[in-house]
């Protein structure tokens, strides 16, 4: 499966100080309305959304294990986390043994290639990565609530983990700063390819 997600907004690196949940709330409310798209669109995904809002998930490490069955083979692949009253629902999951690639194109205004001005870009993509997946508790979300109305947050990672590879190209941005936005901000298309691991023969 291939799709692409779009982010436009503020991308600072995180700290010790500062883990940066305003800003990862800021991405998920961002690319949760186009994951709900491709999964109320896409045939193989929109007749999975009743199990997915119904399976109620529960942390365990880094991942997701179903709250009834204990992490035993259960009836569901897809569920969600609830927190605050929103139930957090990833598309990449361990469950059906996915995993995805992302090939990133960075716009800002700085000249391509000067991708440490602004922040480093470690610190940066994982600010991303972060606002990608899920968060696995309340600390990881800001005080005021994270979507709004909305009981759903799509998102697309159970784990950050489950990201195999990672290519950016970065670019300069042109044009008038919109209203509200900042110098600083970026622009950030990404190819999102999912594939399927086999443990025995790799990916499929």
């Amino acid at each position: 499966m291939e799709f692409f997600l779009r982010y436009q907004g503020p991308l600072p690196s995180g700290s010790g100080s500062d883990k940066r949940t305003k800003e990862k709330a800021f991405i998920r409310k961002t690319i949760s309305p186009q994951l709900k798209d491709l999964w109320e669109n896409h045939p193989g995904l929109k007749d999975y959304i009743p199990s997915a809002m119904q399976n109620e998930q529960i942390v365990k490490g880094r991942g997701l294990i179903d709250r009834d069955t204990q992490g035993q083979p259960g009836p569901y692949t897809f569920g969600h986390l609830s927190l605050r009253g929103v139930k957090y629902i990833p598309l990449v999951v361990r469950a059906r043994r996915w995993i995805c690639e992302l090939n990133i194109t960075f716009l800002r205004r700085h000249d391509p290639g000067d991708i440490v001005t602004g922040g480093d870009i470690d610190n940066r993509l994982k600010t991303l990565f972060d606002g990608l997946r899920i968060p696995y508790d309340v600390s990881e979300l800001p005080n005021a609530p994270e979507n709004g109305d909305d009981e759903r947050c799509f998102c697309l990672l159970e784990d950050d983990a489950l990201i195999s590879a990672v290519s950016i190209e970065t670019e300069r941005l042109w044009g008038p700063l919109a209203d509200q936005a900042r110098e600083s901000d970026v622009d950030i298309l990404i190819r999102v390819t999912i594939k399927k691991h086999n443990r025995d023969l790799g990916f499929i």
